[in-house]
């Protein structure tokens, strides 16, 4: 159950991903910033694994090693960062979506669920 409930975070979070370049695409950097922080940001629902001992933590926190919440952290601060970021900069835009994809690419290369 805690497998397939963490694969279900992981597969939205790619969605996310997926819908913030949709809205970059169409120009909408307000949708794009708005999906980042919530779906990807720090107090997004899905980021609760990464977060020990907010409330409502997730149960999954206790199968995740130190060093994936940390990788998870990173993703969801840079998923912060990016909302924050000026709209209407492509170019700084993009730079601020690969740290997101960055820590995505670092985690999945050291992890995995089996």
């Amino acid at each position: 159950m805690v497998r397939n409930h963490f694969l279900q975070h992981m597969r939205d979070h790619l969605a996310a991903i997926s819908e913030i370049q949709s809205a970059l695409g169409q120009g909408n950097f307000k949708l794009a910033a708005d999906t980042a922080k919530n779906r990807l940001g720090m107090d997004a629902p899905t980021s609760m694994a990464c977060n020990p001992g907010k409330a409502g933590m997730s149960e999954m926190t206790k199968f995740m090693p130190d060093g994936m919440r940390k990788a998870g952290r990173v993703m969801h601060h840079a998923a912060d960062q990016f909302a924050d970021a000026k709209a209407g900069d492509y170019r700084a835009a993009i730079a601020s979506l690969s740290k997101v994809t960055d820590a995505c690419a670092s985690c999945h290369a050291q992890y995995r669920v089996r």
